[in-house]
């Protein structure tokens, strides 16, 4: 599944994603790289939420660029 999405530079944001059948158990990571300057930004676990919901909360994008973000349940 692919979606675009606009972030404000310098401010703070949470990033929500919906893994259907997945558990609190699971291990979701989330990777936020910039493609412009051909560095990983971000690369960590996700927190569950409840259901489906896993959360990445403050990132803050520091310029103006393009980011692939993904995430993947490693479970």
């Amino acid at each position: 599944m692919d979606r675009n999405q606009y972030f404000v530079v310098d401010e703070s944001h949470d990033i929500a994603q919906a893994f259907p059948q997945s558990q609190s158990t699971d291990n979701v990571t989330i990777t936020i790289y910039d493609l412009d300057n051909a560095t990983t930004d971000v690369n960590t676990t996700m927190t569950y939420v409840s259901g489906e919901l896993w959360k990445y909360e403050g990132w803050t994008p520091d310029n103006n660029g393009l980011y692939l973000i993904t995430m993947t349940d490693l479970t």
